[in-house]
């Protein structure tokens, strides 16, 4: 159901409709101008609806449709009295909701930020960062502030695998002066060119998809320069912390173990990427199979790994979750064809190690994990996923059930 209405305030009209959607009244009603229009500062784009003192966030079902309309009179009236401050707003944007418009997207550590902030005023600097594209959105990581050989601040991007360093340029803007409200090539060389560095940003936004901070007094933003008519284009910024951590203190111990894992397939895959996740940073993996479209169903990998060897791709997999894991790789078949030297090097590795899991429901495997375990008193757990076929009540036919067999062996 839709009515409309006119709000005159202020000697003005403005033609107005409110919307009762489907889900009302567990939902508000919408209110927006009948044209394509903007009436107001609380308001969602041209012809949008009107962020009223009743919302989503705040609804309840006493609220009735003439409450919104002298909720919206109060809106316009009030932004169209000279004598009065601005219409208080009682929005708050979540993160997600800010960035749900941008796909260019820089992420600032406390570090990064803190030496953004130190650099010397009116005096060009070269950066580096790191770049790469991911759920639909171009994240770019600082990593450096100065010359290469000698940085002023570096610091190791959150993920290594898969992105691409690139150069940069850092400009820290006079105390007093801040950046243009509009920011176009013709607005940023107006202010280099006050501050003498015109010829500077000239060059940098020449190159390919350049990378450009510009820092005032309350703003480091990152922007690029692209597309013949040399649009300038914004990054959001998105700071990030280490602080408030989910992980129990308790968990900080696993950062110096070692893990050994045999059979990188449904279970050693996602055997490890907990692991990892849960603060282990050193692994080795042996496994010499490689991953199929079959393996789609259980496995930790998803289709980038189809073509690849398990180990190498959960090796990938573990570095994408943390960039300082320490992996190491052995592509054998435990208990296979394989020569007796490379069987006993691997079997030396694992034996250096904190934990075995045996992942491969191979006895054989098996055999060789518990015999390193025995020799060297490191707890072995196993585990394998057995297929079973249980009836179906519904039906004549039976479906496959998937359960996860633990073992552990002690110290022999």
């Amino acid at each position: 159901m839709a009515a409309d209405f006119d709000i005159v305030a202020e000697d003005e009209s403005f033609p107005l409709s409110i919307y009762f959607p489907e889900y009302f009244p567990q939902t508000p009603p919408i209110v927006r101008p009948r044209e394509k229009i903007r009436l107001s500062e609380h308001q969602y784009g041209s012809g949008g609806e009107l962020c009223l003192e009743w919302r989503a966030d705040n609804w309840h079902q006493d609220v009735t449709g003439a409450m919104m309309i002298e909720s919206a009179y109060r809106l316009l009236s009030g932004e169209r009295e000279t004598d009065t401050e601005q219409v208080p707003s009682a929005h708050r944007e979540t993160m997600g909701q800010k960035l749900r418009s941008s796909h260019l997207r820089v992420l600032l550590s406390p570090s990064a930020k803190e030496a953004f902030l130190a650099v010397e005023e009116g005096k060009p600097l070269s950066a580096a960062v790191s770049e790469h594209n991911y759920g639909s959105a171009w994240i770019v990581y600082p990593i450096r502030i100065g010359v290469k050989d000698a940085p002023d601040w570096a610091e190791q991007p959150l993920l290594t695998k898969g992105m691409r360093e690139q150069e940069a340029h850092v400009l820290r803007l006079p105390r007093g002066t801040t950046l243009p409200r509009k920011l176009t090539m013709e607005s940023i060389l107006s202010l280099c060119s006050e501050l003498g560095v015109e010829e500077w940003f000239e060059e940098a936004a020449e190159e390919f998809w350049p990378f450009v901070f510009l820092i005032d007094d309350s703003e480091i933003l990152l922007i690029t320069i692209l597309g013949d008519e040399r649009n300038v284009y914004k990054y959001a910024t998105l700071e990030i912390s280490d602080e408030g951590g989910r992980l129990p203190a308790e968990y900080d111990a696993l950062a110096d173990k070692r893990v050994a894992i045999v059979g990188c397939g449904s279970v050693g895959s996602k055997v490890a990427v907990s692991l990892a996740r849960s603060g282990v940073r050193s692994f080795l993996l042996v496994d010499p199979d490689v991953v199929l479209p079959g393996n789609m169903v259980r496995n930790e990998l998803d289709l980038r790994a189809v073509g690849t060897h398990k180990s190498n791709a959960l090796e990938h997999k573990l570095l994408e979750i943390s960039a300082n894991c320490e992996v190491m790789v052995k592509p054998l078949l435990l208990g296979g064809q394989e020569s007796s030297g490379y069987t006993t090097s691997v079997l030396n590795e694992m034996s250096e190690c904190s934990l075995l899991i045996d992942a491969t429901a191979n006895p054989n495997v098996f055999n060789l994990c518990a015999a390193v375990g025995c020799s060297h008193r490191t707890p072995l757990i196993w585990g394998l996923v057995r297929i079973s076929e249980l009836p179906d009540s519904d039906s004549a036919k039976s479906r496959t059930a998937v359960s996860v067999i633990p073992g552990q062996s002690g110290h022999g």
